[in-house]
C-alpha cells in the first residue's frame, strides 16, 4: 500500500513512515515520513504545551454550568453509566448500574483534549468571558513564530484547486449518518480529502486563525452538529481567516439543527457580507 507524507508529499511503503506519528498531539490523522517526523514532532510538542495551557486558563474561568453548556454544544456527555457492587438485605452481593456525573475537573480535562483552542475562544467570547489577555498572548506567540504580516490585497480564489475541493466535498458522505461532535466530522472529512490532496493539514495555526482543515492555503471550517450558536461564530471567522488564507474559505455544515428559514436567512446575509466565502450544507 502506497502512503504519502502529509508534509512533503513523499510516496513510500509502510516501513518508510514512522508509526509514532499517531502520537502527534495536534493532528493524529497525519502520516509523516521519518525525516518530517523528526522535524515536526519536537516543534509541535512545544506548541501543544502552550495550547493546552491556554485552554486550561480559559476553561477554568468558566462556571460549572458554562462548562456543561460547552460540553453539550460539542457533543460531549457530562455523565456515563457505571457498575457498582451492592449488598442486599440478605447479604447477597449483586451488580447495580448507576449514573456517574463527571466532576468539573474531569469535564475540563475532556474539553482540553477534544475541543480545539479556537472553538473554546469563540464560546468564551459568546458568553462574555474576558479572554483578551489570552488572545493577546496567542497573537504575540504566533506572530513571533511565523513572522506573519497581514496582506493588504483582497483574497483571490485559486479556481482550479478550489473547485476540485468543492467537488470532493459535494461527493463526500460520512461513514455514519450522524456524529456526536465536531471533531468526528472533521476527522472523517479529513481522511476522505487526504486521498485526493496529500498536502492537507488539520488545524494549522496562523496568528489568530486556526481553521479545521487547510489545503494549499484554502481554509475549510466545519460545524456539526450545527446549532444557532455555532452559526453566529462563523461571521467572526469570515472576517479574520481571509487575512491569512488568501485562496479562499469554505464553510461545511453537518447535521443542521436550526429551521430552514433561519439557515436560508443566515446564508443570504453571510454571502452578501462575505461574497468570497462558499457554504456547503451536508
Amino acid at each position: 500500500m502506497v502512503r504519502y507524507c502529509s508534509e512533503c508529499g513523499k510516496a513510500g511503503g509502510f516501513f518508510d513512515f514512522d508509526i509514532k506519528n499517531r502520537s502527534l498531539p495536534l493532528s493524529k490523522d497525519r502520516i509523516l515520513c521519518l525525516n518530517c517526523y523528526n522535524i515536526v514532532f519536537p516543534k509541535e510538542n512545544a506548541e501543544y504545551t502552550k495550547i493546552m495551557g491556554w485552554k486550561s486558563r480559559i476553561l477554568r474561568s468558566f462556571y460549572e454550568g458554562t462548562i456543561k453548556q460547552i460540553c453539550h454544544e460539542q457533543g460531549i456527555s457530562t455523565m456515563e453509566k457505571r457498575w457498582t457492587t451492592a449488598v442486599s438485605r440478605k447479604g447477597t452481593r449483586y451488580q447495580r448500574q448507576y449514573n456517574y456525573y463527571f466532576t468539573y475537573e474531569e469535564l475540563v480535562a475532556t474539553l482540553m483534549k477534544y475541543v480545539n483552542l479556537q472553538k473554546i475562544l469563540d464560546f468564551a467570547k459568546m458568553k462574555g468571558v474576558p479572554v483578551h489577555d489570552v488572545e493577546l498572548e496567542i497573537d504575540q506567540y504566533y506572530s513571533k513564530k511565523n513572522h506573519i504580516e497581514k496582506p493588504t490585497v483582497t483574497p483571490q480564489i485559486n479556481n482550479g484547486v478550489f473547485n476540485q475541493i468543492l467537488e470532493k466535498i459535494d461527493q463526500f458522505k460520512p461513514l455514519l449518518p450522524f456524529y456526536p461532535n465536531e471533531l468526528s466530522y472533521q476527522l472523517d472529512l479529513g481522511r476522505y480529502l487526504l486521498q485526493y490532496f496529500p498536502s492537507i493539514k488539520l488545524e494549522q495555526q496562523r496568528s489568530s486563525a486556526r481553521p479545521d482543515i487547510v489545503i494549499n492555503d484554502i481554509a475549510i471550517e466545519i460545524k456539526g452538529p450545527t446549532y444557532e450558536d455555532g452559526l453566529r461564530s462563523i461571521a467572526d471567522k469570515c472576517l479574520r481567516y481571509p487575512l491569512y488564507f488568501e485562496k479562499g474559505l469554505i464553510i461545511v455544515l453537518f447535521d443542521v439543527k436550526v429551521t430552514s428559514r433561519y439557515i436560508d436567512d443566515w446564508r443570504k446575509g453571510l454571502q452578501n457580507k462575505f461574497p468570497h466565502v462558499v457554504i456547503r450544507c451536508k
